[in-house]
């Protein structure tokens, strides 16, 4: 019955994370007078999908998303150890491994 509620509980957080982006949005140019441009994600497609649609700066006005670098360095790393893992102990066609050493 918890794990019923911690999932319950995080898709509601989820939602109420695109709810706020939406509303900062909304009101950037309002309260701050810029815009936030472009938007830098973290995979969190709902928040992104959620400003999109309000449409904050008019229909004119496309907001682009860009990777958050922590991300897109994570998922660097593990393509890399993956590639490591395949080919470790394997002699490339220089006569070298994988690996960088010997």
């Amino acid at each position: 019955m918890l794990h019923m509620f911690v999932e319950c509980a995080f898709f509601y957080l989820k939602s109420m994370e695109a709810e706020g982006a939406a509303r900062l949005y909304g009101r950037s140019i309002e309260k701050q007078k810029f815009r936030y441009i472009p938007f830098v994600w973290e995979g969190d497609r709902k928040s992104y999908s959620s400003i999109c649609k309000s449409l904050p700066y008019g229909a004119g006005v496309t907001i682009p998303k860009e990777d958050c670098i922590g991300h897109v360095t994570k998922r660097m790393g593990t393509a890399l150890r993956k590639v490591k893992a395949d080919y470790g102990g394997k002699k490339l066609a220089d006569g070298k491994g994988i690996g960088g050493q010997g």
